[in-house]
């Protein structure tokens, strides 16, 4: 199945909604990486989730890369976020 995914805000403030288009059939996990391709955080995904909250409090300004993967297989899709820091 699809799961396009869209990011926003972006540039994000805090926080960054991941949304896709349809319901996971499995467990999924969203990854948050910094540009050195570091995993800054993972965050286990229930089935039949169709969006995440990331918290990116405490994060430099910078840009970032998130992407969803699955049990069986990962997106190809590896999305660009632009934090700015906040307190």
């Amino acid at each position: 199945a699809g799961h396009g995914a869209e990011l926003f805000p972006n540039p994000a403030f805090g926080r960054a909604l991941v949304r896709w288009d349809t319901p996971l059939e499995e467990e999924g996990e969203i990854r948050l990486y910094n540009p050195a391709g570091q995993l800054l955080q993972s965050q286990a995904i229930a089935p039949g989730a169709t969006r995440y909250e990331l918290q990116l409090k405490g994060l430099p300004t910078g840009l970032y890369y998130v992407s969803l993967q699955l049990e069986s297989h990962q997106l190809p899709q590896t999305m660009p976020l632009n934090v700015i820091a906040v307190d």
